[in-house]
């Protein structure tokens, strides 16, 4: 048996656990997650209980053979993506992904339903946007944030998910912070598009089928999302940046300076992200225009 603690870890590798979980159902070794403080997502996506634990497997942050070193240490040299990355380190081989199945929660859902009713553009494609990070590095300006709502939010149904009041509060739109789980999960459920950092809150809307900008700095978005066809990395080029996606090595250019934030992201215009909202929303258009047979 290999259980996966996320004990440093946070909830975007919960979700990727309960990915591994799901794609490895049939699979002769069984795995486990320990989700230590987010438990709720192993409920938001049916995991079968048998498959979490409170047991202690190692901190996966730490074990030198655990997928997320073998990530760190791997992701420039060979081609793969962080799902394949870390069921190969649990001996699972060439393992499929097959999406977790979300747990319907009817009151998040009606909640969430009665709160995008309340925006003005009754119509309009539901935005929304991620600012956090748990990283400097792997944070986007506040003030592109602010632009971005700005441009978007006079077409767009658009709203702010935050843990910080603070910095929800800045926004001139629909803001919430602090929110329990299961409705932050039927909001993102429910949007048409999502805008976030590099964090746990791409992982989940992705997960949920819901179309999801990633914005990256230091990390390789193909690496990170690279099994989950509903998320969309953006970055600078090579040629604006030589050390982006330099994944926190200091081979790639990543150095202390870097602790302080990334020049990288710093670089990614809010203009280029509204261009691939834009991209985003006319093709998911064309799909509700093709005849269904």
């Amino acid at each position: 048996m290999e259980i996966i603690d996320i004990q440093n870890n946070g909830l975007g590798d919960v979700v990727l656990a309960c990915w591994i979980i799901e794609s490895s159902k049939n699979h002769k070794k069984q795995i486990k997650v320990n989700p230590r403080n987010h438990g709720a997502i192993t409920h938001i996506l049916s995991m079968p209980e048998d498959s979490v634990t409170g047991a202690s497997g190692g901190n996966w942050t730490k074990l030198e053979e655990s997928g997320f070193n073998h990530e760190l240490k791997q992701a420039h040299h060979k081609d793969l993506n962080r799902f394949e990355f870390w069921s190969q380190s649990m001996g699972l081989g060439n393992l499929t992904p097959i999406r977790p199945v979300y747990g319907n929660n009817d009151q998040a859902e009606e909640w969430a339903a009665q709160e995008w009713a309340k925006m003005c553009h009754k119509d309009a494609p539901k935005i929304i946007m991620l600012p956090e990070a748990t990283r400097i590095t792997r944070t986007w300006p506040l003030l592109y944030w602010l632009d971005l709502n700005n441009r978007l939010k006079e077409k767009n149904n658009t709203c702010v998910l935050t843990l910080d009041r603070r910095i929800a509060q800045q926004f001139d739109a629909y803001h919430y912070w602090g929110m329990d789980i299961y409705k932050v999960a039927a909001l993102l459920r429910q949007a048409d598009v999502v805008i976030s950092a590099d964090s746990g809150g791409a992982h989940l809307a992705a997960t949920l089928e819901t179309h999801t900008i990633a914005l990256q700095g230091p990390t390789i978005g193909n690496v990170v999302f690279g099994h989950d066809s509903f998320a969309h990395p953006i970055s600078v080029t090579k040629k604006m940046v030589d050390c982006v996606e330099c994944n926190f090595s200091e081979e790639k250019g990543f150095w202390k300076n870097c602790n302080s934030g990334c020049q990288a992201l710093y670089m990614l215009n809010p203009r280029t992200v509204i261009k691939e909202v834009e991209e985003i929303l006319q093709k998911k258009l064309k799909e509700t225009l093709i005849p269904q047979h």
